[in-house]
């Protein structure tokens, strides 16, 4: 469980309150959206959404390759003479890279194959792959399990409330996909942004810097920008 749930708690509150629609109701896409960042940023992982309309698209099968949000986890080595003397070698990343794929329901198998797939198709950049499920039936899970020995995508339950959400299968890591992140960089202006600031972050020495705060600055935090408010809806 996250140590610092009790600073949480009034924006899951807020979050909560604001998506749902009725008991027979699910959550829209932004709401997930912000449920799944909240969680990233429980684990220590910096988020972006990616929007789609942002792209500049040559045909319609680029869509497939967006995905639907991007995260980054650094390597956190606090002392400089430390971070000097495992100065990074060329290729060497003192980072990982994430992309996340969003489905509110999946209730079958023909519907978990298509986002699994389309996952797969859109995260082949990032050093790992995750499937974000809302609401599935536990009968899946075995279909689950098998993608996931076959591909490495991996697959989160999202909960309602943030913290609670859990990994059910864990994605392997992948070598980032150079060219395809620099055609997703000139594709679109939300995913330039992010990469760009990820290298603003880094020190001399290839580490993250906790004293830049652009990253941060750029990234998603709803619950920073208080979750619940007309402006945020």
């Amino acid at each position: 469980m996250f140590s610092g749930i009790t600073k949480y708690t009034k924006g899951i509150m807020n979050l909560t309150a604001l998506s749902k629609r009725g008991e027979e109701q699910s959550y829209r896409d932004q709401d997930l959206y912000k449920i799944l960042n909240i969680y990233l940023k429980s684990k220590g992982i910096y988020s972006k959404i990616i929007f789609e309309e942002k792209s500049n698209l040559e045909n319609q099968l680029d869509i497939m390759v967006c995905p639907n949000v991007v995260g980054v986890e650094f390597e956190m080595i606090d002392s400089p003479i430390i971070q000097r003397f495992f100065k990074p070698n060329k290729g060497k990343q003192t980072y990982d890279l994430f992309s996340y794929k969003i489905k509110n329901k999946i209730s079958t198998d023909k519907e978990l194959r298509e986002a699994f797939f389309q996952t797969a198709s859109n995260s082949c950049w990032a050093n790992y792959s995750y499937l974000i499920i809302f609401e599935c039936d536990k009968k899946l899970y075995y279909e689950m399990e098998r993608l996931n020995d076959l591909y490495g995508v991996g697959i989160i339950l999202l909960d309602e409330n943030p913290i609670e959400s859990s990994i059910i299968f864990q994605a392997s890591h992948h070598r980032y996909d150079v060219k395809m992140i620099d055609r997703l960089r000139s594709m679109n202006i939300d995913f330039y942004g992010f990469m760009e600031q990820i290298i603003l972050a880094l020190n001399e020495n290839g580490y993250f810097d906790p004293n830049k705060k652009n990253l941060d600055e750029y990234c998603d935090d709803f619950l920073k920008l208080r979750i619940g408010t007309k402006d945020q809806d």
